[in-house]
Order: C-alpha cells, then structure tokens, then sequence
C-alpha cells in the first residue's frame, strides 16, 4: 500500500515567502529537511494510504468551482512535539473548505485509511517550514530570523500537486483546477 496526499502546491510570491523563510531558516542553523529533501512547498488537504490513486486523481479532475480561487497567508505558527514545526499560516477560505469538502466526499471511499493530522478536527490549512533536524531548545533561534517578515499575502489556487510520501517525499503530477 502507498502513501499519497492531494496538496495546493504555494505559488507566486507566497512560494517565494517559504523558500526564503526556509533558506533564512537553513542559514541560521542548518536545518535543512525539507529545503533541501522535501517536497515544494504545500497545503496538504488530504493524505493516506491507497491503492486507488488514479481514481483519486479522476475524481479530481471532476471538482468544478465558480467562484475566486484564493486564500491568504497570515502569519507563523509553530507546533510544539518532541519533533517541533515550522509553518506558514494560511486562512481557512471559503474555497479551501469547498475544496476539502469536495475531496472528502468524492474520495474518502479510495482511501484505505487518512493521516491524523488531514482529520477534520486538528487539520489546519499550512505549509511546513522546518520540521525535524531542530530541538525544542533550538526554536528560538529558528524564529529569530522570520520575526521581520510580512507574511500578509493572498495566493490564486490554480493547481492540485499529488504526492507520494511511501518512502521519500516527491510530487508525481499536477493537476489543474
């Protein structure tokens, strides 16, 4: 069984806002597991395990939206675990949740089981900075370098990014939208 998930890949200047908090991240104190081993920055909406990607990916390809396509970054947030993260912040817009809404009721039955973290109840709509190589004790020094930084930004959705995560993280189609 593989591993994918559906995700709004960042574009325009909101993408140039991660990989330049990701590279001011990087250059503070190395960390570098996802600017340089990770995917392009994302919003991921969906994610699990499936046999049944290229029906996903037809499903999608039958999502129909009329009205504007966007939604805005507003900020930093940080998770605190044992493996703390780094993200970019974005609203929960009226298309995201048509689109979550969509994917969850076209595509739940192909899924053989989701990711806690796509569940309903914690899923917030961000995009990973930094996770792992960095301790809670680090964090501070992470976050010194962003604190300058207008993060206000509205970003146009265009496309869907489908990504394979069974092994190492990497996209293997865009779909547009």
């Amino acid at each position: 069984m593989r591993k994918y998930g559906v995700a709004i890949p960042l574009s325009g200047e909101t993408y140039n806002l991660a990989k330049r908090c990701q590279h001011m991240i990087y250059d503070s104190m190395n960390i570098k597991s996802l600017w340089i081993y990770g995917t392009e920055p994302h919003i991921n909406l969906i994610s699990g395990t499936t046999s049944n990607i290229d029906n996903i990916i037809n499903s999608i390809k039958e999502f129909q939206y009329e009205s504007k396509k966007y939604c805005e970054a507003i900020g930093l947030g940080v998770l605190i675990t044992p493996d703390p993260l780094i993200y970019l912040r974005f609203t929960h817009s009226v298309f995201l949740r048509e689109l979550r809404y969509f994917l969850f009721h076209e595509t739940l039955p192909l899924w053989d089981s989701l990711t806690n973290t796509v569940k309903d109840n914690i899923w917030m709509p961000k995009s990973t900075l930094a996770y792992k190589d960095f301790t809670i004790n680090d964090l501070s020094k992470a976050l010194i370098p962003l604190k300058d930084i207008n993060y206000q930004l509205m970003m146009k959705i265009d496309e869907l990014s489908i990504i394979d995560f069974t092994d190492k993280e990497y996209e293997i189609k865009r779909i547009s939208i």
